[in-house]
């Protein structure tokens, strides 16, 4: 049960506000890190087996993209499937935060529920008092998405000052639920919390974003596309520079005022 209080998260130094939408890429191995980085991107997810919704990426990987960006972010998801934990796994996050602490990252992301759908508060107010210890940024995953209650779960968000979460408006993709993510954006204007639109961004749907000026912290998307299937090493991809073109082009378009909350 959430505290009677709440904490006045815009006074604390690690929040921060921004004042024009941010491109967040997510990236699974080396070789498209390294494209990646050749171009103005704000913001870079790290994780392993896109092709399996993400999973935690190898420690190496994270050192040496800390290395070379200021604002890289790692997923902590032990496994695919469901958001429901046991102890073993939720010690898994526990340790990988103090891990990834130490590599040097701006921040984690990773979300936990419980058996009703609901946000695990009690592990995941342990997790974000943990991030701040660390002056880690604290993003929730999809997970968000897979919630009982939007409204509630935004609320325990906001209470528990993480910085963002990602959404695909309670939908698989961003497609079918773009109508949520303005009534998710519509219902946190006055929080801190930032909403990332997530969940098979494209430039269709960017420009949409663009468009009807859905007010969205960042957009979070991938910059490969599928070369070949082998049958003997599975799907293949290259790298996408078009994307990054086309999605930073898009997104220098809108602009917002300084007292927009993002």
């Amino acid at each position: 049960m959430i505290e009677n209080f709440f904490v006045i998260c815009s006074s604390i130094e690690w929040r921060t506000k921004v004042v024009r939408m941010k491109t967040e890429i997510v990236v699974d191995n080396l070789c498209h890190l390294n494209e990646a980085l050749k171009y103005d991107i704000d913001r870079i997810e790290l994780c392993s087996a896109l092709d399996l919704g993400g999973l935690t990426p190898d420690y190496h990987f994270v050192e040496y993209a800390a290395s070379l960006h200021n604002d890289v972010h790692v997923l902590i998801r032990p496994r695919q499937g469901n958001f429901l934990y046991s102890d073993i796994e939720k010690k898994n996050i526990e340790s990988n935060i103090d891990v990834f602490a130490k590599l040097g990252v701006k921040g984690v992301v990773f979300g936990a529920l419980d058996k009703n759908n609901d946000i695990d508060y009690t592990f995941v107010k342990i997790m974000s008092e943990r991030c701040k210890t660390y002056g880690l940024e604290a993003t929730f995953n999809r997970a968000f998405d897979f919630s009982n209650d939007y409204e509630k779960s935004l609320d325990i968000l906001e209470h528990l000052c993480f910085h963002r979460v990602l959404t695909a408006g309670c939908k698989t993709i961003f497609n079918d639920g773009v109508e949520k993510v303005k009534n998710i954006v519509d219902f946190t204007s006055n929080y801190n919390l930032g909403i990332i639109a997530a969940g098979s961004i494209c430039v269709d749907n960017m420009q949409q974003i663009v468009n009807e000026r859905i007010k969205v912290e960042s957009i979070h998307f991938q910059v490969r596309k599928k070369q070949s299937d082998s049958a003997h090493f599975g799907v293949e991809y290259t790298f996408n520079d078009s994307i990054i073109n086309e999605m930073s082009k898009l997104v220098s378009t809108i602009k917002r005022g300084p007292m927009d909350k993002v």
